[in-house]
């Protein structure tokens, strides 16, 4: 019987066409690793993947090794606006023209969910987009719309516009911001289905991609994590983050990265095991919080290197 969380696991697809994160990843320019992961993945009864058009060659490497999925893949794909120039083009044709760009790379004529990549692109267009990916969802072009954003305020922000049903968040062992009763209430009232990124925070997590100003605290993480893992009889650094994130019943979907065949086997190895207890994530919380002082660490996307 396949575990039920493998259900919620979609293939994060940045490290499938460009170097992201950990800097000794190779898998977008490695076809015979893409097809091993598509295979592992089809052995797993796991058929999401998470991609954008800014994430390299993603699209176009995902789109021609999808058969070896096995089934009918659930594609999630993000777009921005900073090519966007309202003179020459209009809001809706812009996306358009680009989706079909997606689409023709992806081969296939529907994705499921297209999300605004950038925050600051609904923040400015507000109505107006939202009124163009209407108009493309009503073409049949997509079935949702979502966005990617990176703080509770964003969130909440974005559940203002009802179109918006897929909302992704980074959340991680590290990160408490998400952690409020008041954003959960909020949250169940607006009906939107939460996917989460940033599990490893790009590597700072597994000690593979350390910017060096976080050398110091990635080893403060480190004596952390030791610790808890054997205090928690858990069997890794991805287990003990696994098991954290799955102890939250909000979330709807894990979108989760790695860098070759072999880390995404231990990855999937690892999900079936048991989720931290309530008391298990308390003692972390608290620790995290005394030595999380500064939220940039939170932002891969502030980082300098």
């Amino acid at each position: 019987m396949k575990d039920p969380f493998l259900k919620k696991f979609i293939i994060g697809g940045a490290q499938l066409g460009m170097r992201y994160g950990d800097k000794r990843n190779k898998l977008y320019e490695n076809k015979s690793e893409q097809k091993k992961i598509l295979s592992l993945a089809k052995k797993f009864g796991i058929n999401k993947i998470d991609t954008a058009q800014k994430y390299g060659n993603s699209e176009k490497n995902l789109g021609e090794n999808k058969n070896h999925f096995g089934k009918k893949l659930f594609i999630i794909s993000k777009f921005d606006l900073e090519k966007f120039d309202k003179e020459k083009i209009s809001l809706y044709f812009f996306i358009k023209n680009n989706l079909k760009k997606t689409l023709k790379k992806l081969g296939t004529k529907k994705i499921d969910v297209l999300m605004i990549h950038r925050f600051q692109d609904l923040k400015v267009y507000k109505n107006k987009l939202i009124a163009a990916l209407n108009k493309i969802k009503k073409n049949k072009l997509i079935n949702e719309v979502g966005i990617s954003v990176y703080s509770p305020s964003e969130l909440k922000y974005s559940c203002k516009f009802k179109l918006i049903k897929n909302i992704q968040i980074p959340f991680n062992i590290l990160d408490n911001r998400w952690l409020k009763p008041s954003l959960f209430r909020y949250l169940n009232k607006k009906k939107v289905k939460i996917y989460i990124r940033s599990i490893f925070l790009r590597g700072l997590l597994l000690n593979t991609n350390v910017p060096l100003e976080f050398k110091k605290i990635s080893k403060q993480i480190d004596l952390i994590f030791q610790k808890y893992i054997i205090k928690f009889n858990r069997v890794s650094k991805i287990d003990l983050c696994l098991a954290y994130v799955k102890s939250f019943k909000w979330i709807d979907y894990f979108v989760i990265g790695f860098i070759n065949h072999k880390q995404f086997e231990e990855i999937l190895l690892n999900y079936k095991n048991p989720r931290l207890n309530k008391n298990e994530v308390n003692l972390i919380n608290n620790e995290m919080k005394r030595i999380i002082k500064r939220k940039i660490i939170l932002m891969p996307n502030l980082w300098k290197n």
